[in-house]
């Protein structure tokens, strides 16, 4: 079936598919850390994607939330760990992968059960605050550790923590209550998230696509 796609969705894919490509334009000019940013914006596309299709056409889709946060804070927390600040915080960010990767599941499938074909659409409301915290935690460390010969503004690194920092800050509570709120007031939590949810979506992808372009152009100038 054919699926009209909203002028905010359209923006919003397409960011996400401009930040992959120069993630992955800067993972192929010697950028390493940035194959992170090609697995998790990869996965974000295509649960993005795979979302937008089924609203419309009344297929389950929480359950996939379930499966991408996982894989949206393991990406974020390994890119961390590819920067040259994360040596004394590393310990506790590396271990607490495998930590909140059982924590998330076993939060989807004993209070949320689902594996039910009757709750597969809930969305992850505890995986997403607790998601949020850490990698608020993290990336607020990776912000106030940068020290370069230029210009923090003009460093990958800033923009990108810049942009998890709000997103994160912002909507990790907002989106923790989210099938809590739509269960309530279904209008009035649509126009939350349309004044919430979707400015600071986009903050995200335009911080990562600006951080990006900052990689990209101090690589070329031997500089990263």
């Amino acid at each position: 079936m054919v699926v009209q796609i909203s002028t905010y969705n359209a923006i919003y894919l397409s960011l996400i598919a401009l930040a992959l490509l120069l993630a992955i334009k800067a993972y192929k000019s010697g950028v390493g850390k940035a194959r992170f940013l090609v697995f998790v914006l990869s996965a974000t596309l295509l649960v993005e994607l795979f979302s937008t299709w089924a609203i419309p056409n009344k297929i389950a889709f929480g359950w996939a939330y379930h499966l991408f946060n996982p894989i949206e804070y393991t990406g974020f927390c390994l890119y961390f760990l590819a920067t040259r600040y994360s040596q004394k915080p590393k310990f506790w960010v590396k271990y607490s992968i495998p930590i909140y990767i059982i924590a998330s599941l076993s939060i989807s499938f004993f209070v949320y059960h689902i594996g039910k074909v009757q709750n597969r659409n809930a969305m992850p409301a505890l995986n997403i605050n607790l998601e949020g915290l850490l990698l608020f935690i993290v990336y607020t460390y990776l912000l106030f550790s940068l020290d370069e010969d230029m210009p923090v503004y003009l460093t990958g690194d800033f923009w990108i923590s810049v942009g998890v920092m709000s997103f994160f800050g912002g909507a990790s509570i907002f989106l923790g209550l989210y099938s809590i709120l739509f269960k309530i007031n279904y209008e009035g939590t649509m126009g939350l998230f349309g004044l919430i949810a979707r400015p600071l979506n986009i903050v995200l992808y335009c911080c990562i696509i600006i951080g990006l372009l900052c990689t990209i152009r101090n690589r070329k100038y031997s500089i990263a």
